[in-house]
């Protein structure tokens, strides 16, 4: 059907907006159509002006190359994503290390010293940051980046603090548990999953379990 109207659109001369053009990327990429769907995105991004948007048309495209087995090229999307939004990934470096750890304990003070989550705009940026930088971990985890793959998840559990309750936030602690299991912490892997877990089961969200 989105084929179709595009078709007509062309043929009338209409310019497509960036939205359908999206919608056409999602059609594409759950089809399997790993190529068109890039194309789709990649004409989006070109009319697309918002930055959480742009972000969220790049993450998709990160995830295709993941899906393909091109972390490269995933890593690259994933940092322009970043960038969208004001941000880096973290770097293999004793800096990198340190931001990353500031990041994680203002992550785990904020709960107890700001009682409210963010809303609006704020809540829309920081649900596409923690996605984007889980992902980035997914990715250094295909690479056997075991630093990498730390840093992600520790930078991601800022904007989950701010969300609260949340997909992210079940998203976060799952690959947090996949990097406690990896460094051979099972208990600290059964704690996070366990806790992931609870937190879909209040969502009452069956894709988030």
């Amino acid at each position: 059907f989105l084929s179709q109207a595009a078709e007509r659109a062309k043929q009338a001369g209409i310019v497509p907006d960036a939205a359908f053009l999206r919608q056409l990327g999602d059609v594409a990429a759950h089809t399997g159509r790993v190529g068109e769907a890039i194309t789709h995105f990649e004409a989006s991004l070109a009319r697309e002006t918002d930055a959480i948007e742009r972000a969220k048309i790049r993450n998709g495209i990160a995830r295709l190359y993941l899906g393909q087995l091109d972390t490269v090229a995933s890593a690259q999307e994933s940092a322009r994503a970043l960038a969208e939004l004001g941000h880096r990934p973290p770097r293999a470096s004793v800096w990198s290390m340190v931001v990353t750890l500031w990041i994680w304990l203002w992550a785990f003070l904020r709960p107890r010293l700001v009682r409210r989550h963010v809303s609006g705009r704020k809540q829309k940026k920081n649900q596409i940051l923690a996605t984007i930088y889980v992902h980035t971990g997914l990715t250094a985890y295909f690479q056997m980046n075991r630093v990498g793959m730390l840093q992600n998840c520790l930078r991601s559990l800022l904007p989950v603090a701010r969300l609260g309750p949340s997909r992210e936030l079940v998203d976060s602690y799952a690959v947090a548990a996949a990097v406690a299991a990896s460094a051979k912490r099972p208990n600290t892997a059964d704690r996070l999953l366990g806790e992931a877990l609870q937190v879909a089961g209040t969502l009452g969200d069956p894709v988030t379990f």
